[in-house]
This record gives structure tokens, C-alpha cells and sequence, in this order.
């Protein structure tokens, strides 16, 4: 029922905001966001690398596992060790990601750059500079390797 409704919520929201009103950044993240959605469930993992002025921690290419749509776990790529829960609390689903995109569109940020994957719609590239006058407060994420997640029932999948 969510990928149903997914797809109308965006559908309204185009609608509501007119068709003079969406800019084509804005217009490109529904399109995209509802793509993910039909295509994905609320279970996947995905590679993730962040560019910041931050600990190596967080910049460290990772990968999330996410279940029923919430951050269950993360493992660094280089050397499989887990990802710190403090580290966790920074990190985005690739919901939350689209948020942060769409809020980035609102605030009418300084540089919105994004990248889309064509047959999945998740961002794979999101660079956004939230200000041209304040230093390192900038978003720069790669996301790669986003795969569905199958519950599995002893080793057949569940259904």
C-alpha cells in the first residue's frame, strides 16, 4: 500500500504547488522520489560516502543496512569494523536524504547539485552549499550499490 501512496503524495504535491510555481530542481526530486519508491521497500542497504570537514569516522565509505525504513546497522567498507551509533546518528537514509534535498530547494540554498540513478531514482551524487557566505557547512554524499534487502525465512525468502 506505501508505493501506491507514495506515488499519489507526490502526485498532489506537484499539484499543489502549480505548475508555474515547481522549479526544475524540485520538479526532478518528485520525479526521482517516486521512482525509489516504487522500486524499493522499506529494507535495503546502500555504500555511503560523505565529504565534510569532519571526523574520518564519518567520512569513511560505509555501508548502511536499513530496516522497516530505519538506520539498523552500518559497516565500514575498508575494513568491515561496525560504525559507531554516535557516527550513526549522522548518517541518512536515502528518505532522509530526499528531505534534506527537498528542504535544501525550500531554504533556496546557495548550490543544489544532484545526481540521480535512472532506473532506481536515488540521488548517487548530492552536493548542496546551504550558504555562500558561511564556510564548511556544505553536503557532499555519494551513494552507491543501493540493493533491496529480502526477508528471508530459514534460507528461502519469505512469501
Amino acid at each position: 500500500m506505501r508505493l501506491p501512496l507514495a506515488f499519489v503524495f507526490a502526485s498532489a504535491l506537484a499539484a499543489c504547488t502549480g505548475s508555474g510555481s515547481s522549479t526544475p530542481e524540485e520538479t526532478e526530486l518528485q520525479t526521482q522520489q517516486a521512482k525509489f519508491q516504487t522500486n524499493m521497500s522499506d529494507s535495503y542497504q546502500f555504500d555511503a560516502r560523505r565529504s565534510c570537514e569532519c571526523t574520518s569516522e564519518t567520512t569513511r565509505e560505509m555501508r548502511v543496512t536499513v530496516t522497516n525504513g530505519t538506520i539498523s546497522g552500518a559497516f565500514y567498507l575498508d575494513d568491515e569494523s561496525q560504525v559507531s551509533a554516535q557516527v550513526l546518528e549522522h548518517v541518512m537514509t536515502i528518505e532522509e536524504t530526499f528531505e534534506e534535498i527537498q528542504s535544501a530547494i525550500e531554504d533556496d540554498a546557495h548550490l543544489i547539485h544532484v545526481e540521480y540513478d535512472t532506473e532506481l531514482g536515488f540521488p548517487t551524487s548530492v552536493a548542496i552549499d546551504y550558504s555562500e557566505q558561511i564556510a564548511d557547512e556544505e553536503l557532499s554524499l555519494v551513494i552507491r550499490n543501493v540493493q533491496t534487502l529480502v526477508e528471508t525465512c530459514g534460507r528461502r525468502p519469505c512469501g
